[in-house]
């Protein structure tokens, strides 16, 4: 790696969710809710899911707009009221959010796709444990780590890397996508402008359950990647 190569860090997204609306609850009452509910929703979305669908939308940005356009009338002012979730998500910015990110996408020309790494999913998977075991919501390791030090575990980078992450119980692998793209209550939309990113080419997700949030999405992203021994 040299001094050239970038290193971006989006923001976390955390979707509070509630019978009601999350944010009037505790957090206590926030995870007997999680509990109670997920019991009956279907199990979260795989990673291969995931990567299929970040696929989607990099080839045919301005087509996967018309997946937003359908979510329009869940909105009623700033709840968000998912068919299936069985809960109704608080938002910061309401529908104004997801028209922004239509309009965005509608002129956004294709991305290169991005080719899934054993080793990039591994440096996920380490990251998106150590937030539910540690309940911190960071980039930063509970170990001091970082997400370009996490790649460096099973492999070396090139021509940058980031990571996006979202706390959210998803119904499938579009609904994580569609949540980072949204992007709500994030001013610079960090987590649209990682996953559109045309300089990235490798890709590792892991998505696994958390006790709180419901779940925990953590997206690692490079230009290149070699696999092999890195630097634990």
């Amino acid at each position: 790696m040299n001094a050239n190569h970038r290193l971006t860090h989006a923001l976390l997204r955390l979707v509070y969710l509630s019978t009601v609306i999350a944010l009037a609850s505790g957090p206590e009452a926030l995870a007997q809710s999680h509990a109670a509910r997920t019991e009956a929703l279907p199990p979260l979305p795989s990673p291969q899911a995931i990567v299929a669908e970040l696929n989607r939308l990099r080839a045919d940005p301005a087509a996967y707009a018309d997946r937003l356009e359908a979510r329009r009338a869940w909105y009623r002012g700033r709840e968000l009221r998912q068919p299936g979730l069985g809960a109704v998500v608080m938002t910061r910015e309401g529908i104004a959010a997801l028209d922004e990110a239509i309009d965005t996408l509608r002129v956004t020309p294709s991305r290169p796709a991005l080719t899934a790494s054993a080793g990039i999913a591994r440096a996920a998977l380490d990251h998106a444990r150590d937030l539910v075991r540690s309940r911190i919501q960071s980039h930063t390791g509970s170990d001091g780590s970082s997400p370009d030090t996490r790649l460096e575990r099973y492999g070396q980078w090139s021509d940058g890397c980031s990571e996006a992450i979202n706390f959210a119980r998803s119904l499938s692998a579009e609904d994580v996508i569609v949540d980072l793209i949204v992007d709500d209550g994030v001013p610079d939309r960090s987590h649209r402008r990682v996953l559109l990113d045309p300089a990235m080419r490798r890709v590792g997700i892991a998505m696994i359950p958390h006790p709180r949030y419901g779940g925990v999405c953590v997206i690692d992203l490079a230009g290149g990647y070699t696999e092999g021994r890195g630097r634990r």
